[in-house]
């Protein structure tokens, strides 16, 4: 997709991907695994992302919980992208992804994956169930689907 990255930044390698995935380890600091191992390193900054994906902040977060974090943004005039959240992220985990999200520019959606990876055998199916998805304009209130029992949650209704 088209990044509002600046051109010397691009011929430079940075700020293209549309997509990053981060681990987490089990203290709930995202980063990315060291050459070799399943160590998580913690990263101050995501120079490969596009300036959307940076700016969500979320590899500064506190994640208990979390496996994997996942964002992806399209390309457009206004943003739209989704974060997956997978493991069993907390209460506090969701909560400051979806602070984060509600922050960004664009059209955001949150999904929590339980279970975590994907399936190892090239399918790409998620072990476990889908949990909950939030979707939303990020100036207005999220949307939110309990994906297991298939209904919308009252707005009102206290879910994370």
């Amino acid at each position: 997709g088209t990044t509002s990255c600046a051109p010397a930044a691009q011929r430079a390698g940075l700020g293209w991907r549309t997509r990053v995935q981060l681990a987490v380890d089990p203290a709930g600091t995202p980063g990315a695994h060291a050459a070799g191992s399943h160590d998580v390193v913690p990263v101050a900054t995501l120079p490969l992302a596009v300036p959307e994906l940076e700016a969500l902040g979320l590899h500064r977060l506190s994640l208990p919980g979390a496996e994997r974090v996942e964002m992806a943004v399209g390309s457009g005039p206004e943003p739209t992208g989704a974060v997956i959240v997978s493991g069993a992220p907390s209460a506090a985990a969701l909560t400051a992804v979806r602070t984060a999200l509600s922050r960004a520019q664009g059209e955001w959606s949150l999904f929590a994956r339980a279970g975590g990876q994907r399936n190892r055998g090239g399918r790409g199916r998620a072990r476990g169930r889908a949990g909950l998805i939030l979707s939303g304009k990020a100036s207005a209130n999220f949307r939110a689907y309990d994906l297991t029992n298939r209904e919308e949650l009252s707005p009102n209704r206290s879910f994370l």
